[in-house]
């Protein structure tokens, strides 16, 4: 019973912006795109030091056998004042620059494309994977290089940038920490989602002495 309720509540999630990337997209997405650039940062070392401890040590015996020293998160900067990303939930929010960042510039935008452009190019070319989140296959890389491929911005060296083997890494993994990972972001989806629709959370509020994180793997 719980998990068919479950699967019913990620379907609708699965399928809706959240209030407050629509808010976003209400002010903001008219605005055309002046520039554009990709940025990662690497994983925090609490959520690496649970992915080793959860796989047994094979989380950190994957990276070396595939040369990582680190995995990193992905994300698009708009006009140096936007960042649209894929955690547990889309997030279009307001952007503020990570100290420990590396970025990649996007040439060649083409003239007048705005924010809701580019977004519904990006949700057409990617179905329902659009909004879905999944640490090892609908992730934050997934999302950003999809993003530039249906506006006609992808490279070869953006794309070096921008990928990493996250299925060979789960490779290495035992198996069932594919499907706990995909439990605990669906579970912090749902969350996040209806505290926005129901209490109207907004991005860095606090509701009733209560702060809630984003919650993501990869």
């Amino acid at each position: 019973m719980l998990s068919l309720a479950k699967n019913l509540l990620l379907k609708y999630v699965d399928s809706n912006l959240s209030p407050n990337n629509k808010r976003f997209l209400d002010k903001n997405g008219n605005d055309v795109i002046t520039s554009l650039r990709v940025e990662r940062k690497p994983l925090s070392k609490v959520v690496e030091d649970i992915l080793n401890t959860l796989s047994l040590g094979s989380f950190n015996s994957s990276k070396k056998n595939l040369n990582y020293d680190s995995m990193f998160h992905l994300y698009l900067v708009v006009n140096n004042k936007f960042i649209l990303e894929k955690n547990e939930l889309l997030n279009f929010s307001n952007y503020s620059k990570s100290d420990n960042s590396e970025s990649m510039d996007i040439s060649n935008i083409p003239k007048d494309l705005t924010i809701n452009e580019f977004i519904d190019k990006t949700r057409k070319r990617m179905g329902d994977s659009f909004i879905k989140y999944s640490a090892f296959k609908y992730n934050c890389q997934h999302w950003v290089l999809n993003a530039l491929q249906a506006n006609g911005l992808d490279n070869p060296e953006l794309k070096k940038f921008i990928l990493q083997d996250a299925r060979g890494v789960v490779e290495g993994l035992p198996s069932y920490v594919e499907d706990v990972s995909d439990n605990v972001t669906d579970v912090a989806s749902i969350g996040r989602f209806f505290k926005e629709k129901v209490l109207g959370y907004r991005q860095g509020g606090v509701i009733k002495n209560f702060r809630l994180k984003r919650r993501r793997l990869i």
